[in-house]
């Protein structure tokens, strides 16, 4: 990117990742994305969220058909909830407690365990006919060897018996041990996993507490970063999405002639002002039609950075996808530089995420994937920001944490509904809307 941050970038930051790179989980559950699952279960989820945090949603095969199962957090604790295909609910359960329902392991557990008792049942009758058969052997040496044979007989039916008995007894002690151990170390496991999960969590959060440590010195905006992001979006399925240069989402306007211009200072004082432009003039980018949106920056007056942004829509997820950048730096009216430039599929840099079509509490993504040139990240803070501007008092808007993987620099930008971006740092919306022709 440009020495300041490409603007374009962090003011369209943000984007509901989307992997396409399933990860296989235990017991056949794969992870998955919002925008790969069915409507109805997306419609179920955010319901279910509300203004909580969603964690990750799994998916796997039950009696044939699919179900989902998402982790989420909602006044802050932690939940799983299990969703059929059309939507409805199978279970809800608070993390570390044993769900109302059982999971197919149990069931595969507790039909071993049954096949097991039924197999023990049945060497118990054979030896028991075993016993029976030796018993009538035993009367019939009676009668030939006559009382005292039939005493010694006696007794060796009782011992056989008495050692069935006892084996029976021991078999008994040991199935009702083995159960126990069953159940122990089940628990044991669901109290592991709890505990793994917990301080997962606590190291999250103690990193972020670190974040906002630092954010809190650098900017009056910083809160510290959200506890929500356990690792961020680096692959989006390009190759199997279809994609236009003209659209719009909730929080992103891709339609040519349309404007946003931005002024404030800097630290200073000395006067800023940004200008986006979606221009009229698309670009071939690696395989990719994508739509140029320039960025112009000026301090006091004087140009200082002009950018062209590469970017496209998908029309189904409204997601909106960076492509790159060129840039120029000037100086006393002459270019002077190309800090930040990237395109992808050159020299390994790849597309990034810069606006989601649905956004999520904690959703977190790289914007930018550009080795030692451009390596920006962003992870979704607040989804109710309110914003005070010459243009009036904006609110529902999207707050976004950014922060550049190659210097350090950690920064907030909102984002309204139906407008864009309307406040980066020092910067707020002054003006908006179509340029007029001619």
């Amino acid at each position: 990117m440009s020495t300041k941050k490409s603007t374009m970038a962090r003011a369209l930051a943000l984007a509901l990742a989307t992997s396409c790179t399933s990860l296989v989980a235990q017991d056949g559950e794969k992870k998955v994305t919002l925008d790969k699952v069915p409507q109805a279960v997306q419609k179920a989820i955010r319901e279910k969220v509300g203004k909580g945090r969603l964690v990750d949603i799994g998916k796997y095969e039950k009696d044939g058909k699919a179900v989902y199962e998402i982790e989420m957090v909602v006044d802050g604790k932690e939940y799983d909830v299990l969703f059929r295909e059309d939507g409805s609910v199978v279970r809800k359960s608070l993390e570390g407690e044993k769900s109302e329902k059982r999971t197919e392991t149990q069931e595969r557990g507790e039909k071993g365990e049954k096949n097991e008792r039924e197999n023990r049942k049945e060497e118990d009758e054979d030896e028991n006919e075993e016993r029976e058969e030796r018993k009538s052997r035993g009367e019939r040496k009676e009668g030939k060897r006559g009382r005292d044979d039939e005493e010694e007989g006696d007794e060796e039916g009782e011992e056989h018996e008495g050692r069935g008995k006892q084996k029976e007894g021991k078999r008994g002690r040991d199935d009702d041990d083995e159960e126990k151990e069953e159940g122990d170390d089940e628990d044991e496991e669901h109290e592991g996993r709890g505990e793994r999960k917990e301080g997962k969590q606590g190291r999250h959060e103690e990193g972020d507490e670190e974040e906002g440590d630092e954010e809190d010195s650098e900017s009056e905006h910083a809160h510290g970063a959200h506890a929500s992001a356990t690792r961020f979006q680096t692959d989006f399925c390009l190759e199997t999405r279809e994609l236009t240069t003209v659209g719009r989402s909730r929080f992103f306007v891709l339609e040519p002639g349309y404007r946003l211009v931005l002024e404030g200072k800097d630290d200073e004082g000395t006067p800023e002002r940004l200008t986006i432009t979606v221009l009229d003039e698309t670009r071939l980018i690696g395989g990719f039609e994508t739509r140029v949106v320039e960025e112009r920056e000026t301090k006091n007056g004087e140009l200082v950075e002009i950018s062209r942004n590469f970017v496209a829509m998908c029309p189904m997820s409204k997601s909106v996808f960076y492509f790159g950048e060129e840039v120029d730096i000037y100086e006393n009216g002459d270019v002077i530089g190309h800090k930040g430039a990237w395109i992808h599929g050159r020299d390994g840099a790849r597309a990034g995420l810069m606006m989601p079509g649905e956004p999520v509490l904690g959703a977190a993504y790289y914007e930018e994937l550009a080795p030692k040139v451009a390596m920006d990240r962003a992870r979704i803070h607040r989804l109710d920001a309110v914003v005070a501007t010459p243009v009036g008092i904006l609110k529902n808007c999207l707050e976004v944490f950014e922060e550049n993987q190659l210097d350090g620099e950690k920064e907030y930008k909102r984002h309204a509904p139906g407008i864009g971006l309307v406040q980066d740092e020092n910067l707020v919306l002054v003006e908006y809307g179509f340029v007029k022709k001619g």
